[in-house]
């Protein structure tokens, strides 16, 4: 129960600061005011009740706004309690309470100076009340008690340094907590982030695998059904190959299609989906255009030799848009695969004879076959070229390292 309490009182005062503090100058005032009358009726005062009573608000009330310039605040209150002193005004219960208030409202809320001031006034209140207990009256020490007196200065130095350390122990705390707030929400705006950008990715990935997959496979499919409807009835013959063609291209299709899609529903398909097509199915592929009507030339320099896996992939991929692009837009009759090993690097050259430019409206819009190619080589760091060629055909360049 008293622990809600205390959590609903902080809530509060988080919540309406200024309220709070008005409510504590208001408590302190009124015990002050009875703590004064209450010694004057065993003394007569020795200054006039207004001017007593006016201090005392001097020294409490400019707590209200302690929070907002606490150093302003504290540097003004103890002013106040020295001439209070000074002036042997009986009443240091509630002013010293006051002064102890915005000494730890310096050390929680204060700027850069708040240690400077905080010792600055500590030494004040300090050097006032030795100048209280050795030539005022009796009001704070008793004249003949020696001992009372150093131990009232300890206490009161000991009270006021523990409030300084209290202050700037619970504003590093706070200060370490609204960092931590802070690199919290940092963190989850990042994660938020990333799985944005893991899921934006990704759909890339899957619209790349997709083209790739099914772009090669549907334009031979068009071609060969364009020819057999041209030669259905004079050649009969050649429109019969040119629908096997088209029965061979979309069962692979959908063969890889499948296996596509068997890997995006279960993850204990990814091992099967580890087994992609490279530059070793490169073969296949040039029977399949040259089947279609494109005749391919593969030539390949440099040493020979197994290629990391991501590597091989994009360098079919590529290959295979590279002449299925030919084959769809170019007119072209022959291409030119040129596939260098270096040490460090894989170079493909992919020139056609065809009449230079691709549509760019059927490439960049309708199809996404450069921006595909260009984006495997970005993942792999390296480098891609697409434009004439010297030959007035269509020349495609990428340069794929070779590290892991």
């Amino acid at each position: 129960m008293a622990m809600y309490v205390l959590d609903s009182i902080r809530k509060f005062a988080s919540k309406y600061p200024l309220i709070m503090d008005g409510t504590i100058v208001l408590v302190l005032a009124v015990l002050a005011f009875i703590n004064l009358r209450s010694y004057w009726y065993l003394q007569p005062p020795t200054v006039h009740p207004f001017l007593a009573m006016t201090m005392i608000l001097l020294a409490i009330i400019p707590l209200a706004w302690r929070r907002l310039f606490p150093i302003m605040v504290l540097l003004f209150v103890t002013v106040i309690v020295i001439v209070l002193q000074v002036l042997d005004i009986p009443e240091m219960n509630f002013t010293g309470v006051a002064s102890i208030v915005a000494i730890f409202s310096v050390a929680a809320y204060g700027g850069r100076r708040r240690n400077l001031a905080c010792i600055v006034c500590i030494v004040a209140i300090l050097g006032s009340l030795t100048y209280q207990a050795m030539f005022g009256g009796t009001v704070v020490f008793p004249s003949n008690e020696i001992l009372f007196r150093i131990y009232s200065l300890l206490w009161n130095g000991v009270l006021l340094l523990a409030t300084w350390w209290f202050g700037n122990t619970l504003r590093i705390n706070r200060e370490q907590t609204s960092q931590l707030r802070k690199r919290t929400e940092q963190l989850m705006q990042e994660r938020e982030e990333n799985a944005r950008r893991a899921v934006l990715d990704e759909r890339v990935r899957i619209a790349r695998e997709l083209h790739d997959i099914l772009a090669h496979h549907v334009s031979v499919m068009g071609i060969q059904a364009g020819a057999a409807r041209q030669v259905l009835k004079l050649y009969p013959e050649k429109a019969l190959s040119s629908l096997n063609l088209i029965e061979t291209s979309s069962r692979k299709a959908v063969a890889e299609l499948y296996r596509l899609l068997g890997f995006l529903r279960d993850e204990k398909q990814i091992e099967a989906f580890t087994s992609q097509p490279g530059l070793q199915q490169l073969e296949n592929l040039v029977v399949d255009m040259q089947t279609a009507g494109l005749i391919v030339e593969v030539k390949i320099t440099g040493e020979k030799r197994e290629l990391p896996e991501a590597v091989d992939l994009s360098a079919y991929r590529i290959t295979e848009e590279a002449l299925t692009n030919t084959l769809k837009h170019a007119d072209s009759t022959k291409a030119t695969v040129i596939i260098d090993y270096q040490k460090d690097m894989l170079i493909l050259d992919i020139t056609d004879d065809g009449h230079g430019t691709w549509n760019r409206e059927d490439t960049e819009i309708n199809g996404k076959g450069l921006i595909g190619m260009r984006e495997r080589v970005n993942l792999l760091k390296g480098e891609f070229w697409a434009g004439n060629a010297s030959n007035g055909g269509f020349h495609v360049r990428a340069k794929l390292p070779l590290e892991e």
